[in-house]
């Protein structure tokens, strides 16, 4: 984890050095920090992926707990909501027979009991006799 988190670090400092030689800055500019932070934060984030935005915070801590096992329970609630509310919908919608004549069911009474024998090839029928 160390290492990832000293690569992110060294490519921020890559792109803020980056920002600062693409100036030639003034005394009075650079006395100026708030602004210069402002400019270069909102420059930086916008070219930041979703990703690094990520994992710059993912191990921070809010509240007491981490950034990323929060983004987690958050994400697995709406998980699970999005979930519920589907099956709800299509349960819904879903037909239910009442009639018991539903020909895929297996008949309770053929549960637990051995299939009959089959009869013999070579046995001849009633109708031939």
């Amino acid at each position: 984890m160390s290492n990832k988190i000293d690569e992110v670090k060294n490519e921020f400092t890559l792109r803020v050095v980056k920002m600062l030689n693409k100036k030639k800055w003034t005394l009075g500019e650079l006395q100026d920090i708030d602004g210069i932070v402002k400019d270069f934060a909102d420059t930086i984030y916008g070219e930041m992926s979703p990703k690094e935005k990520l994992d710059m915070v993912w191990h921070e801590r809010v509240n007491g707990r981490f950034f990323g096992e929060m983004l987690q329970d958050l994400v697995m609630q709406r998980v699970s909501e999005d979930i519920a509310i589907t099956l709800k919908d299509l349960l819904m919608r879903a037909n239910v027979n009442f009639n018991g004549e539903d020909k895929n069911e297996v008949s309770e009474r053929s549960l637990g009991r051995e299939s009959p024998k089959e009869r013999p090839s070579d046995e001849t029928s009633d109708s031939e006799e």
